[in-house]
């Protein structure tokens, strides 16, 4: 009982880091409750003399379980796995995009190339196989109302404009800013000069509600003049123009 008690401390502890509680941080926490499930049914079952009533707490858990996969039979048996990341996140999370930015990225730059995602999408640097630009590959804490929020997104941009990355990915989703009316946008007003003058859009992805997105790519993507909702936009840096010699 010991090591299953600090099992589960510990694990609660690991997703309580930041103190913050979004669902999917309690998955830390799914193997200690499995292993106490375990547990529970092992103590039910030293708990009941007769040896046929052993097998209560087995049914019980049989049951309990066979009913929760049945109420999630379409998620585990029949969607795809696309329509499952968007039926549990929804089309407002770019999960589903960050992949195919990603795969762009590294089909069409080597693998030293540096990535600067401006943005809270890490998972585009992991798929691409590439390495930041800049320490900030969350951009949380830039937009909160705190003292070093300005500071930070200073930063940031020296950051990014000292390693003068490839390629630079905009993300422009709303839960991967986290905007409230108090917030400084400084580098969202950076963002848009810098990439003008360095860089070339070379890719665009465009969420729309429902789940559906559209994906463009060079002029396609240069040339689309649409509405925008939660977007991508992929920008590839301009070629250096070297001075030519004077005699």
């Amino acid at each position: 009982m010991t090591f299953v008690t600090g099992f589960l401390f510990f694990s609660f502890m690991g997703a309580a880091i930041g103190f913050l509680f979004r669902a999917h941080y309690f998955i830390l926490l799914l193997p200690a409750f499995a292993v106490a499930v375990g547990v529970a049914v092992h103590l039910l079952q030293d708990c009941l003399r007769p040896k046929l009533a052993k097998i209560i707490p087995l049914i019980l858990f049989a049951v309990v379980f066979g009913l929760n996969v049945r109420l999630q039979e379409k998620l585990f048996f029949e969607l795809p796995s696309v329509a499952v990341c968007r039926d549990i996140y929804g089309w407002q999370n770019p999960f589903v995009e960050s992949v195919a930015v990603a795969r762009f990225i590294r089909e069409h730059s080597a693998a030293t190339a540096r990535v600067a995602v401006v943005g809270s999408e890490p998972e585009i640097y992991f798929y691409a196989q590439r390495h930041s630009a800049t320490g900030y590959i969350y951009t949380y804490p830039l937009m909160e109302t705190q003292p070093y929020a300005v500071a930070m997104q200073r930063e940031m941009i020296n950051e990014i404009e000292a390693s003068k990355p490839e390629y630079l990915v905009l993300v422009m989703y709303r839960y991967s800013w986290l905007l409230h009316d108090e917030s400084d946008t400084e580098i969202l007003s950076w963002i848009g000069g810098y990439s003008k003058e360095f860089y070339e859009k070379v890719g665009l992805v465009n969420a729309r509600p429902g789940g559906q997105a559209a994906y463009l790519w060079g002029d396609d993507a240069r040339k689309y003049q649409g509405p925008l909702d939660q977007f991508f936009e992929i920008y590839k840096r301009k070629p250096t123009l070297i001075p030519a010699k004077t005699n």
